[in-house]
């Protein structure tokens, strides 16, 4: 019948199309690839979201089995290659951890310093663990801290408005008894995060991260304007802006240890009023203020 040699012909092309992918599967040519690509994107961006819950929640390692087998799909994504990093430097896989950062650093090439700093601050966080370990073990750790400082320092000269880099900066400085300095940085960072501005590029900061992993050029080109233009705050609610302000526990450790530092060094008066800004954002600092008296 005319319709079986029709219907024939159908199945005979598809096994042909079928024999050539398989064909052309085994030089995996380069329309193949990208013809492979959105799939192989979506697969392993749905990986990295299920690791990213498994960090939120605590859970380094299955974070880490997660974020592999995303790099497993997509070799070259640098928000798995960065997560799994912080990952593995909570559960102590120091080794490993720095390769995964080289690789970060080396996906970072060419891009911005809103991207480059990220990489530094990860350098710090990792330096500064593995001085840690090694202070609690009774070996050197001061050639981890100082490298750890080194970092810090470039990422606050890459994002001058992050407070939080100068605090990470002051307390090594602390624990390295360079109290001067740290008490210079832990200064500095109050007087950053006491402005409201720094809520502003750290909210550009969230937004701008995520557009460099995907590639979103027009987020990127807008976000880059806002960077340089006057803020609008007439545009925000700024007295919720104000309470978030008042309950930054970052911001009470800072006053925490900046009061501590003036203590050891005989600045009383200093030394009590930051502990009563401490206090005020979080009132459990005072049994760690009680302890000291």
């Amino acid at each position: 019948m005319k319709e079986d040699r029709v219907i024939s012909a159908i199945i005979i092309g598809l096994y042909i199309i079928l024999a050539l992918f398989a064909v052309a599967s085994t030089f995996n040519p380069g329309w193949l690839q990208k013809i492979s690509e959105p799939g192989k994107n979506t697969e392993a961006l749905t990986f990295i979201d299920n690791a990213n819950r498994e960090m939120y929640s605590g859970n380094w390692k299955g974070a880490a089995m997660q974020y592999q087998q995303a790099l497993v799909i997509d070799v070259d994504n640098r928000e798995a290659y960065g997560n799994l990093g912080i990952a593995l430097t909570r559960l102590g896989q120091f080794s490993k951890a720095k390769q995964c950062f080289e690789n970060v650093k080396r996906l970072n090439q060419g891009l911005d310093s809103m991207a480059q700093f990220n990489y530094f601050e990860s350098i710090g966080n990792l330096e500064k663990s593995i001085g840690d370990y090694n202070l609690r073990q009774n070996k050197e750790y001061h050639k981890n801290y100082r490298k750890a400082l080194s970092a810090y320092k470039k990422a606050i000269v890459l994002m001058p408005h992050e407070p939080i880099l100068y605090y990470k900066y002051a307390y090594l400085l602390m624990k390295e008894q360079n109290d001067s300095l740290a008490i210079k940085y832990f200064n500095e960072g109050i007087s950053i995060n006491l402005n409201k501005d720094t809520y502003y590029y750290s909210a550009l900061l969230t937004e701008y991260l995520p557009a460099i992993v995907s590639g979103d050029t027009e987020i990127i080109e807008n976000i880059e304007q806002l960077y340089q233009e006057r803020i609008a705050w007439e545009r925000f609610d700024t007295e919720s802006l104000k309470t978030f302000q008042k309950a930054d526990i970052r911001l009470g450790n800072a006053y925490f240890n900046l009061g501590v530092l003036y203590k050891r060094n005989g600045l009383k008066q200093l030394a009590a009023k930051q502990f009563e800004y401490a206090v005020k954002i979080n009132p459990q600092l005072s049994n760690n203020i009680n302890r000291m008296k």
